[in-house]
């Protein structure tokens, strides 16, 4: 990808622990391989159950938390740079490649952790909240390319690239982060 991805997570509730630098490294590989196109942002941000419940209610108007919420930032901008006091791009200063804001996606540990059990033995998951948040990112991830789940094939689909996706990034990045945290315990 030229000019790389930015990622920014933030964790803004108290009621789970969160280890954002795992979320960090999944949400930055996943989306590297999904959009390998130009400069790119994306924003991952953790909330508890009241703020979900309001976004759920505010942009699906449905009421409730959920578990994850993925808003896609459309732009339309053309390559920017160029002489202040002109429209066309100045002969001698570089055309600038402006970052593409991918979009948000916003998860609420305390819900996944409430489905993390549902989910144990399903698709590799062990039916903990990390990996309960690490579905739901990439999911959300998909989500903002575009895949859906409302009709079956494409649920299929997006099932299909999320398993491919958490065996590719998200199973190697927990392996790692367990033996970092047993080295710690030591």
């Amino acid at each position: 990808m030229s000019g790389g991805l930015e990622v920014f997570v933030a964790n803004e509730q108290d009621d789970l622990p969160v280890e954002e630098d795992l979320f960090y490294a999944l949400a930055k590989a996943v989306a590297e391989q999904e959009y390998r196109t130009r400069p790119a942002e994306l924003s991952v941000i953790f909330v508890d159950r009241d703020v979900i419940a309001a976004m759920n209610l505010e942009f699906r108007a449905v009421s409730g938390p959920t578990d994850v919420l993925s808003f896609v930032i459309e732009e339309e901008e053309p390559p920017y740079g160029g002489s202040p006091d002109s429209r066309r791009p100045a002969a001698a200063s570089p055309v600038l490649e402006r970052p593409s804001l991918l979009g948000d996606i916003v998860i609420c540990p305390s819900v996944a952790a409430s489905h993390a059990p549902e989910h144990r033995g399903d698709r590799g998951h062990d039916g903990t909240l990390e990996d309960e948040l690490a579905l739901l990112l990439v999911h959300g991830i998909l989500h903002l390319k575009g895949m859906d789940h409302g009709v079956d094939a494409e649920a299929e689909a997006m099932e299909a690239r999320e398993d491919a996706l958490l065996e590719q990034f998200y199973h190697p990045l927990k392996a790692l982060w367990r033996a970092r945290g047993q080295e710690q315990a030591d």
